[in-house]
């Protein structure tokens, strides 16, 4: 594959650019003068040892170097390892690092390279303090969110098992029980199917060619679709409040098929769009971002971070509590579902 030379003179500026502002920074001292001789013998080492290898016969990428690693011959449909280049200031520090790069089933390489393993350590240890606390906030919120789903699960059974708590009021309260519980199963299904990160920046792109897309996206579709059910069946709570005191006759039975209507299929009005936007426009990685609605968007790690979203769920819960404890409302169920 080869390079025209205007855009081999482009690159190198770019490249030179950015190896100066580092070496500034670094903790290696070298002048830009001794930079500059080593990234020579290095390029002069690359091309003599790729003259010396013998082009493989079949398909393979060109060994070529892109003016900051050395690639050597490469077999299609493989992500491919190069060593970070000794060249680089801190090279002590990322001396067991690599630099990947995917090379396609057309025998070309991709645009893509991940070279964070190789960059200045003292980038990737603030993105390690930031892992460290995503990972306590994920650890957190995977204990609330088992710990919801067995106190539900006991709920749940007990609704459905004493006949005389059945009536319209607890029916919904089963949905929005089951709501919740799938809610909680999904995103903890979800955080097991999705590949882990590894310790650098980027490390996760090259695992996910690897594994399974489609699980790990149909995954994310069941998470949005749960996750809109529920805050639909809480829609669904404050409905039937509404009918309680507004509302005068009409079949408690026709309209619990509505509200069922309206808390499991509403959901779907938007996720089957969403699916079908996200497949044709941005079909990348495992549709982690761009959530169907980005108020509801599941990511637990952001969310705890936000006080004002605890206030405005609480208030919300207080409010639902209030309704239902209120004698206007108390009254109105008493004669369908009395203990």
């Amino acid at each position: 594959m080869t390079t025209s030379p205007t855009l081999q003179l482009l690159l190198r500026l770019l490249l030179w650019g950015l190896l100066l502002r580092r070496a500034e920074t670094g903790s290696e001292r070298q002048t830009a003068g001794e930079l500059y001789q080593r990234w020579e013998r290095y390029r002069k080492e690359c091309q003599e040892t790729l003259a010396a290898a013998e082009p493989p016969s079949g398909l393979a990428c060109n060994g070529s170097f892109d003016m900051y690693v050395c690639w050597d011959y490469a077999a299609p449909n493989a992500t491919v390892r190069a060593s970070c280049p000794w060249y680089l200031p801190w090279y002590r520090h990322v001396a067991e690092g690599f630099v990947l790069r995917q090379c396609g089933s057309d025998g070309q390489w991709g645009l893509w390279r991940d070279h964070t393993q190789c960059e200045n350590p003292e980038k990737n240890e603030a993105f390690l303090d930031q892992r460290l606390i995503l990972e306590r906030l994920q650890a957190m919120y995977t204990v609330g969110y088992s710990l919801s789903l067995a106190t539900l699960l006991l709920a749940l059974l007990i609704l459905i098992l004493f006949r005389r708590l059945h009536c319209t009021r607890n029916y919904i309260h089963i949905n929005l029980f089951a709501s919740s519980m799938l809610r909680a199963a999904a995103i903890l299904s979800r955080d097991r199917l999705l590949p882990q990160p590894g310790p650098y920046p980027g490390d996760q792109a090259p695992a996910l060619w690897n594994q399974a897309l489609a699980a790990c996206r149909t995954a994310q579709i069941v998470t949005q679709y749960c996750v809109g059910a529920n805050y639909t069946w809480l829609l669904v709570e404050g409905v039937y409040l509404h009918s309680l005191l507004v509302l005068v006759g009409g079949s408690e039975e026709g309209h619990f098929r509505c509200y069922l209507l309206l808390g499991w299929g509403a959901p779907a009005l938007f996720v089957i769009p969403w699916v079908i936007v996200r497949y044709l426009y941005e079909n990348t990685r495992v549709w982690w971002r761009a959530p169907v609605i980005p108020a509801i968007q599941e990511d637990e790690a952001g969310e705890s971070l936000e006080p004002g979203r605890w206030r405005l769920q609480f208030g919300f819960l207080i409010s639902v509590l209030y309704c239902f404890i209120n004698k206007e409302v108390g009254t109105a169920p008493t004669a369908s579902c009395a203990l």
